[in-house]
């Protein structure tokens, strides 16, 4: 029986990203496929772990972020291209509402399961079941369709690889919940129903070039009294929006293009996301609802060994991701299953990492973002159906509505890794006008994060 190092992948619950930071910077520096940062983390296990034999390792993490204290157990084990994996998490703190899970046992602690999966892959072609929580699009940071920072999802997702194109679903049942069958700005609507939610996403993306992909994905959410899966929501190969055009049913549907290129030592990518797309001007003035995404990835800048810089801009309008049916707001849980600030907003972010020895990197970031008062849960700005005041119209500002939130962040993390343990240190400084959207009500916020974590492996 021999002890062997197996490092596990995972989208941690800071949500800083930086782990899957650093699996793109380790795709590109071993110039691997670019389509490897597609979906994130099952890619990881499928495309650099083909171990032979059979492997069980498990992981204990723990994270502190200023008083919130999370301790995460995972278990895994591996036979060839089957990968069981079964994971949970320990929460404690006063910030309760920050972070899922939310829900406290004697208003103490919180916990749930983040994981618990059965999956079977290989180059070509891959099947999940059970509870996962994924990233999906260019980003190594948030992605505007699937970001990973909602709970995690019960579903079924399965791929298909060839030379030309990759293909890619998700499917999942996102529960039951009591809500009003409309909400707009003065309705006075009482009733409610229950209503089942589900969400389906299928990509598809170019793999004839290894350095350079384009890619679209879909997604819809649907429901509502007395509904069950749509088998048409399960084919990868169809337009969902044909299949609701010609129902005329509520369902709210996101169409999603990206585009990364790697050339040289620079990684660059772009997403566009829309939520809706006016083909022709709407009388009552809705506009476009998007969310666009640049950003670039560096590695070893202006000669600097060892070293990368990464840069991202994100934009959001005014109304993506709301909807005036309250169940088919593109949340789950009450938390964003998009880009974790939600609408309304901009933010520009830069990281730099430097290796100062062979185990051990620092990391300085800034980030800087405007927040508009607008939330994927305020109520819609007209009536609907629009015959209820064909007069009403759409607020003219589509992007940072009433008084803005401005942020600024700068943070200093060390990493370094001693045998089977790794140790992430952080403190930064976050600095915000007119916090919670009041006037002139600016403040400074120390922030600090303590993560631990061990692996154990063993292969027989």
């Amino acid at each position: 029986m021999n002890i062997l190092f197996f490092f596990v992948i995972t989208q941690l619950y800071n949500y800083n990203s930086y782990d899957f930071i650093e699996y793109t910077e380790q795709v590109l520096r071993t110039k691997q496929n670019i389509n490897l940062l597609s979906i994130k983390p099952l890619n990881y296990f499928y495309d650099t772990h083909q171990y032979l034999g059979y492997n069980f390792s498990t992981a204990f993490r723990t994270y502190l972020d200023n008083d919130v204290f999370l301790t995460q157990l995972d278990f895994q084990f591996m036979e060839k291209n089957l990968l069981m994996n079964i994971e949970g998490v320990l929460k404690a703190g006063d910030s309760t509402s920050s972070l899922y899970p939310t829900r406290k046992w004697n208003d103490k602690a919180a916990s749930d399961y983040t994981r618990a999966f059965v999956a079977y892959g290989n180059k070509k072609v891959g099947l999940m079941l059970g509870r996962e929580k994924l990233t999906i699009g260019p980003s190594p940071r948030y992605n505007a369709l699937l970001s990973g920072y909602a709970p995690s999802m019960d579903g079924l997702f399965y791929w298909y690889r060839n030379k030309f194109f990759n293909i890619y679903f998700w499917g999942a049942k996102l529960g039951t919940t009591l809500q009003k069958k409309l909400e707009y700005v003065g309705d006075t609507i009482t009733e409610v129903i229950r209503a089942s939610r589900y969400f389906s996403l299928h990509k598809i993306e170019t793999a004839i070039w290894q350095n350079f992909s384009l890619g679209f994905q879909e997604v819809v959410l649907y429901g509502g009294e007395n509904r069950d899966f749509e088998p048409h929501y399960f084919n990868p190969l169809v337009l969902y929006y044909v299949y609701q055009f010609n129902r005329s049913t509520d369902d709210n549907y996101f169409w999603d293009f990206d585009v990364k290129c790697y050339l040289g030592n620079v990684y660059l990518y772009a997403e566009a996301m829309f939520d809706d797309f006016q083909y022709a001007e709407d009388p009552q003035g809705e506009p476009n609802h998007y969310v666009l995404n640049l950003g670039s990835m560096i590695i070893d800048p202006v000669g600097n060994k060892n070293s990368m810089l990464f840069v991202e801009y994100t934009r959001a309008s005014r109304w993506v991701y709301n909807h005036f049916v309250p169940w088919q707001r593109y949340t789950y849980l009450g938390f964003p299953i998009g880009h974790p600030y939600g609408c309304s907003f901009d933010d520009f972010s830069m990281l730099y990492r430097i290796k100062l020895l062979k185990n051990l990197d620092l990391y300085s970031s800034l980030e800087y973002r405007r927040k508009g008062e607008t939330e994927i849960d305020t109520p819609w700005p007209v009536p609907e159906p629009r015959s209820v005041d064909p007069e009403a119209k759409f607020p003219s500002n589509n992007f940072l509505s009433g008084v803005v939130e401005k942020m600024y962040k700068f943070e200093e993390r060390i990493k370094f890794k001693i045998k089977q343990w790794s140790v992430d240190l952080s403190v930064g400084l976050e600095m915000y006008k007119n916090y919670k959207h009041e006037e002139n009500n600016d403040c400074k916020n120390l922030v600090f994060s303590i993560y631990l974590k061990r692996d154990y492996s063993l292969k027989f």
